[in-house]
């Protein structure tokens, strides 16, 4: 055979039948459908996915390849235009500039034709289709990358619809196509495509509020201890949830709304947490400088946890507690055990009963495990009064657990207080009065706050 020969019948192999050609036509469309949705860390793995897919269904039947075309396309049902690079040759111009949604497939005799539906009317690419709108960054959002603002603003947007709108360049920065990885500065104006618009726009940053309640802590009045720039610390109430709940981080969102309004991505969530009956001093950030600080803090262990803990028996000396704590989910109960996360805490006595019934103790956390104190209290035979649910005695109104006070040792910012203290509610304090007389138990309050 000779070589033009050998070229001819290359070419004879590269021509293809009308079944083959739709098949391509079909495969081709749905594997850039596919990718249009999914971020590009996946896009390799899904190209070998289609590849195999092909070499599969080639010997598909022609009605069956029609029927598989159609349901693949129609998965797509929204007008979004594919660019031209992703499309086969075989389609034309015809795929660029219709939606890709409510196709049909025409087998005829003349060959395999790929074409949108009368009924569907033509559209221009994702970014120039839709109305955009524009946000600005604020100062907490300089030097982010753009997908984690973006995935922090859009909570109610999914994952392959923010990265599909950044790879189409329907996110612009400054007017310009962004990238995912593009890092933000103060001031930047970010254009969003209208489909991925969040509900609640956030406000342009403008100039710091003035005049007296301006802040809008005066809201906040009956819990706050302490308002820096960058941290608060409220007094929590008894029978809130620490996260989650619109009593308490709901009503410290409303009240720091002007503060955090020139930043898109930050939201004031609480930098700790303590249980629902657990009273006393919480942390929440004003800034993402401060909520970075505070977890900066937390990790290298360089706060003071202090808790008032009302216990059941006497407890005459102070103990070092230091166990290993596992979490039954199921039934929702921490218990010391031989494996487990460790657990370690200082206790030093402050008040006990004439009977010896109850004591007042001040516990220090080294750690902060789920329900810490209440487990490895009962685990030494002096459960908190009133905790049932780790072998308490009955004690009117629940046990008494509070976050007495925060300390820092060394304050990452200057107009922080290194000692952070939360009054009794006025509730616990009347009960622990009955317990010990109001002598005794403000003596002993006095010394804890020296």
């Amino acid at each position: 055979m000779t070589t033009k020969e050998k070229k001819r019948a290359r070419m004879k192999m590269l021509v293809l039948s009308p079944s083959r050609r739709a098949m391509a036509v079909a495969m081709d469309t749905a594997r850039a459908l596919w990718l249009e949705g999914i971020p590009p860390v996946f896009q390799k793995k899904v190209e070998r996915t289609s590849r195999k897919l092909w070499a599969l269904a080639r010997n598909m039947l022609t009605t069956d390849l029609r029927n598989w075309a159609i349901r693949r396309l129609n998965i797509a049902d929204r007008n979004i235009g594919l660019e031209k690079s992703s499309m086969p040759s075989c389609l034309g111009p015809t795929l660029t500039t219709a939606p890709v949604s409510r196709w049909k497939l025409d087998l005829s005799r003349q060959g395999s034709v790929l074409t949108p539906r009368a009924d569907v009317h033509r559209v221009e690419s994702m970014a120039s289709e839709e109305d955009s709108e524009e946000l600005r960054a604020g100062p907490d959002d300089a030097g982010r990358r753009l997908d984690k603002v973006l995935r922090r603003l859009l909570e109610d947007s999914s994952l392959s619809a923010i990265y599909a709108a950044l790879r189409k360049g329907a996110v612009r920065v400054n007017g310009k196509r962004a990238k995912a990885d593009q890092r933000l500065a103060e001031g930047d104006r970010i254009a969003l495509p209208s489909s991925l618009a969040p509900k609640d726009w956030p406000a342009p940053p403008g100039p710091p509020p003035s005049g007296p309640g301006a802040d809008g802590l005066e809201a906040l009045d009956d819990i706050l201890l302490v308002a820096t720039e960058d941290l608060l610390f409220v007094n929590k109430p008894r029978g809130l949830v620490s996260q989650g709940s619109d009593e308490l981080e709901g009503r410290i969102r409303r009240a720091l709304a002007s503060k955090s309004a020139g930043s898109l991505a930050f939201v004031p969530r609480p930098l700790h947490r303590l249980d629902r009956n657990t009273t006393g001093a919480m942390a929440f950030p004003r800034s993402a400088a401060g909520a970075r600080a505070f977890a900066d803090l937390v990790k290298r262990r360089a706060v003071e946890k202090r808790y008032l803990a009302l216990v059941d028996g006497e407890v005459d000396s102070p103990a070092e507690w230091l166990d290993r704590i596992a979490r039954d989910s199921a039934s929702r109960r921490s218990s010391v055990a031989t494996e487990g996360a460790s657990a370690r805490a200082s206790m030093r006595p402050l008040l006990t009963r004439v009977d010896g019934a109850k004591s007042l103790i001040l516990v220090e956390l080294h750690t902060g495990l789920t329900h810490q104190i209440r487990v490895q209290a009962s685990s030494r035979g002096h459960p908190l009064s009133g905790d049932s649910k780790y072998g308490g005695s009955r004690f009117a109104g629940g046990y008494i657990l509070h976050a007495f006070s925060l300390g820092f040792p060394e304050p990452p910012f200057p107009d922080l207080p290194r000692r952070v203290t939360a009054p009794l509610p006025p509730s616990a304090l009347r009960r622990l009065q009955e317990v010990f007389g109001a002598r005794e138990l403000d003596a002993a309050l006095a010394d804890l706050e020296v």
